[in-house]
């Protein structure tokens, strides 16, 4: 079973990243502030209190928890230090590290149920999905789960397979995309909506093929489809990747995604597979097609025999481009509408395993 692991941020350090996801209002946050700096300062009571009130606001901040447990710690109530601890745990603590290396909690390091925690505390820190910094989109974020047998501490590398959900989804679309194709010896990531925001023509949320006028239409491809291969980039800059070994795929507006991606990025992906969607007009081209088979990007393109939207004969038009790019394609149809079905899924699972094994 895969299993996730937590979220990281590259370009601040980790003991922001908590702040950042607060649920408090800009006249809530210098309360947070004041009370870290209260507990820096050994004013505990003070400290205790302003706490009390964050966590009325947002209960699953699992580090103002943890800064209230400082604060009774401080004040010599080792029960309530324990207690908030827990509840650190139950929201997701965020580093075991820190916490052993807090000087008020030095007279717990003996303390069992102390120990209990900071192990939970460690088992989740090797477990968490990941927050990924990207230049092209400012600050966003994707999730990245790793398989059974994955030890950091081994010099394994693995693949990468990119899973990208369909318009209006999210990545839990994505994680639905990957069960049913039950490739499971891969690292994976999964990306959120909305898909990287362009403001051409004023339109902040970018679907390949919306605009009619084709050279905005290509603008906007051009500043956002590449921003999965920075993704995979920055994946592959943070775990053991198999940079041989890196694949997409996309349903319906994913799988438009995993077209431009792909051709964006050709120099990233060995393997990219498409399902039941479009070339995005930008790209539908000898020329980008022609970047797949310049960097042996091979595809995995499939449809559903009753697909209201991608009928199987406009999506073997993009097959025969490609093909005439001498793009190396495996293309199948299935009985189904535009949906997922097992038999589509187990497929795109035994095309995968031929191109990552």
């Amino acid at each position: 079973m895969i299993r996730s692991i937590v979220y990281f941020l590259i370009v601040l350090p980790f003991l922001l990243l908590p702040l950042l996801s607060v649920a408090l209002t800009p006249d809530d946050s210098p309360l947070l502030y004041s009370a870290q700096s209260w507990v820096r300062e050994g004013e505990y009571q003070k400290a205790a209190d302003a706490f009390e009130k964050v966590l009325e606001i947002n209960p699953r901040d699992a580090l103002s928890w943890v800064f209230l447990a400082q604060a009774h710690a401080g004040l010599g109530d080792q029960l309530s230090a324990l207690n908030c601890l827990e509840f650190s745990v139950e929201c997701g603590t965020p580093d075991s590290a820190r916490v052993m290396g807090v000087e008020e909690f030095e007279p717990l390091l003996d303390n069992e149920r102390f120990q209990a925690l900071t192990a939970k505390m460690a088992e989740q820190q090797r477990n968490r999905p990941k927050r990924i910094y990207l230049p092209q989109t400012r600050m966003t974020w994707c999730e990245v789960e790793f398989p059974d047998g994955y030890d950091e501490s081994s010099d394994k590398t693995w693949p990468l397979v990119l899973y990208l959900h369909g318009g209006g989804r999210d990545m839990d679309h994505g994680r639905e995309i990957a069960e049913k194709i039950g490739y499971d010896a891969a690292i994976n990531v999964f990306t959120d909506g909305p898909y990287p925001e362009t403001r051409v023509a004023g339109q902040y949320r970018f679907l390949p093929g919306r605009f009619a006028d084709p050279d905005v239409d290509k603008r906007a491809t051009e500043l956002s489809a590449g921003w999965f291969g920075e993704v995979a980039r920055s994946v592959m800059h943070e775990l053991p990747i198999d940079p041989d070994r890196v694949a997409i795929i996309g349903f319906s507006q994913g799988a438009a995604w995993t077209w431009a991606a792909a051709m964006e990025a050709a120099d990233v992906f060995c393997c990219a597979a498409p399902l039941s969607g479009w070339i995005p007009s930008s790209h539908n081209d000898s020329t980008h097609v022609a970047c797949l088979a310049d960097n042996g990007v091979s595809l995995f393109v499939a449809t559903g025999e009753t697909d209201r939207y991608f009928t199987p004969e406009r999506v073997g038009g993009y097959v025969d481009l490609a093909r005439s790019a001498t793009v190396q394609v495996e293309f199948r149809t299935f009985d189904a509408d535009h949906e997922l079905t097992d038999e589509y899924a187990a497929a795109v699972g035994e095309w995968l395993h031929t191109q990552l094994d």
